[in-house]
């Protein structure tokens, strides 16, 4: 009954598993609750729950594990390198391709052999590796014809069109594709898979420049997603885009702008950043196009925002190209409006000149330019002035969170080494794989300006989640964000909070064993974002208080927050908590500034 809604009703779908995991525990059927959770995060990727899709990818794969349930592990191997594929994760996407091949030809099993390679493909197809890729993708169709499975074989022959179209050799990705659509036609083909299918043909007719063949097929993949619903969301998205960007190419802009507007209701659902990136530019690109600098402009701002750190000339280029554009056409309207009033003033002086001799009109005249160009002179100073504060403090503020990455990092691997050195190799390699996550996240934040509350939440997770792992799990945490708090619209400076949660671990709670507490919580005061971290540690001794534990970190955080606000008294209030006359905590706030995104 599940499997019968899990494409049109995932959420329908996670109940019924949910019922399969009772009953399989209850007669102890260890292979029911393995499905069940494979199930379940597949289920889940499809509502682009990305947290609780990861959840049950780590239950399943320890739980096949402790189990021995090797066909299982090695599905869901599979399900998680396509997974962090799509989350941009792609050091985890080839970790788990090649855990679900060594899987594989530790059991012996062909289908699963092959595809591992499939999969190792693809992962090797973004890097861009075509040469590895092509290579893994062909020992996969070699193993598929081998055992005579043709829907395998159908998405593997796909997959390797795919690198040849990516290589311009058009000819052999469209045979290669032909293939795979009328191999066996005695066998149809999967439904969910002709979206894939036709979606990846139409690309190859749109670079080939055969736009009206590649609209066709574009179109009947979005009759084929609208047919099966939700689960087929993603592919949705990115073929709205591409339909989109096709008919920018061929001036339809109004139709251009409708299957824009779509897609990017459809991003802001699954919350994939690469997707906005993309649409974010397309808009600009649009806008442009119809000489609407003034959106072109802002939508490339929103594009530079999520892309990478490092932009390279063409970006830069094209965002001071918008820029003097839209500046440009700032300029001529208020041109028009100066020329009106020049004119009214002309008229004015010709009457005032039958009344007045010459040399004082030209007196006047002198007087009033030398006038306007000093005033003139001054604002224009002053405006280069700011322009050159401003890029001045946005590098400065790039140069403090590059000091702060390095502190972070080492701390990070002198834990990693340490546990190593204490012969916890598990332990190491579960906190290896948090770190790598969490730098991840860290160096994609790092060089922006401010990131939202939604992803500074996570990073935070992230680290405590790592914490915990060092620290034996000897305390707990929460993290608490106001109800009232909108975070994906509430935008603040990134990693301004870890130091402080990281003090209140290492230095609150090192007089504990077990049992401690860190409680962090994000809240509004009188419209002011304001930041609170309390722990059940020993709390601030007198020497403690006055210095503040002032690490690198914290001083540079400081710095930070001094440079946001404009305040150089601004103050981190430090407090110790009581029950009576004794100390039973310390509590750490202070004021976080925002922008609010409507």
């Amino acid at each position: 009954m599940g499997r019968a809604n899990a494409q049109n009703d995932p959420e329908y779908f996670i109940k019924s598993m949910d019922s399969v995991i009772a009953y399989s525990q209850k007669r102890k059927y260890a292979k029911g609750i393995a499905i069940a959770y494979w199930r379940k995060a597949v289920s889940y990727m499809r509502l682009s729950d990305a947290e609780n899709a990861e959840l049950f990818i780590k239950k399943n794969i320890a739980f096949t594990k402790q189990n021995k349930l090797d066909k299982y592990l090695a599905e869901t191997f599979l399900f998680a390198s396509a997974f962090h594929n799509q989350t941009a994760d792609y050091v985890a996407a080839f970790s788990d391709a090649s855990n679900a091949l060594k899987t594989s030809l530790k059991m012996k099993d062909s289908l699963f052999i092959g595809r591992s390679y499939l999969q190792i493909g693809r992962c090797y197809s973004l890097k861009p590796d075509h040469a590895k890729s092509e290579e893994s993708f062909k020992t996969a169709i070699a193993i598929f014809r081998k055992i005579n499975n043709i829907p395998q074989l159908r998405d593997a022959l796909s997959e390797l069109a795919k690198i040849y179209v990516d290589k311009k050799e058009y000819p052999t990705a469209l045979k290669l594709f032909s293939e795979a659509e009328h191999t066996a036609p005695e066998i149809p083909i999967d439904i969910f898979r002709l979206p894939h299918l036709y979606g990846n043909i139409a690309r190859c007719y749109n670079e080939m420049g055969n736009n009206k063949m590649a609209l066709d097929y574009y179109l009947k993949t979005l009759e084929l997603t609208e047919q099966l619903g939700p689960g087929m969301m993603v592919i949705d998205l990115t073929t709205r885009t591409l339909v989109g960007e096709l008919y920018i190419e061929t001036g339809q802009y109004d139709l251009a702008e409708k299957y824009l507007k779509e897609a990017l209701e459809l991003a802001k659902v699954t919350n994939t950043l690469d997707d906005l990136r993309i649409l974010y530019m397309d808009f600009s690109a649009l806008y442009k196009l119809k000489k609407d600098y003034k959106k072109a402009y802002e939508y490339h701002e929103l594009y530079v925002t999520y892309s990478d750190s490092i932009m390279n000339r063409d970006k830069m280029e094209a965002l001071e190209d918008l820029s003097v554009q839209y500046q440009t056409n700032e300029v001529v309207s208020k041109n028009k409006l100066l020329q009106k009033q020049n004119a009214l003033q002309k008229a004015n002086a010709e009457k005032e000149q039958s009344r007045k001799n010459a040399w004082l009109i030209a007196l006047s005249g002198a007087l009033l330019l030398l006038v306007l160009g000093g005033w003139f002179y001054y604002r224009n100073n002053k405006q280069k002035q700011a322009i050159a504060a401003l890029e001045r403090n946005h590098i400065k503020q790039k140069l403090l969170i590059t000091q702060m990455n390095p502190h972070f990092i080492f701390n990070s691997i002198e834990n990693i080494q340490g546990l190593i050195y204490a012969n916890k190799p598990d332990s190491a390699v579960d906190y290896l794989s948090k770190f790598s996550t969490l730098t991840r996240q860290i160096l994609e934040h790092s060089n922006e300006n401010y990131i939202s509350l939604f992803d500074e939440v996570q990073m935070i997770k992230n680290y405590m989640a790592i914490q915990q792992l060092l620290y034996d799990n000897k305390f707990d945490y929460t993290i608490a964000v106001e109800e009232a708090i909108e975070q994906e619209s509430l935008f603040l400076p990134p990693m301004l909070t870890q130091p402080f949660i990281e003090n209140a671990i290492k230095h609150g709670l090192n007089n504990k064993a077990q049992g401690g507490m860190v409680n962090i919580r994000f809240y509004l005061e009188q419209n002011k974002l304001l930041f609170e971290v309390l722990d059940n540690g020993k709390g601030f001794d007198g020497q403690q208080k006055q210095t503040n534990h002032k690490s690198l970190a914290m001083t540079i955080t400081k710095e930070r927050l001094v440079n946001y606000t404009k305040n150089k008294d601004f103050v981190v209030q430090t407090d110790n908590v009581m029950d009576g006359t004794s100390v039973v905590g310390a509590k750490v706030r202070f004021e976080i500034p925002y922008i609010y995104e409507n």
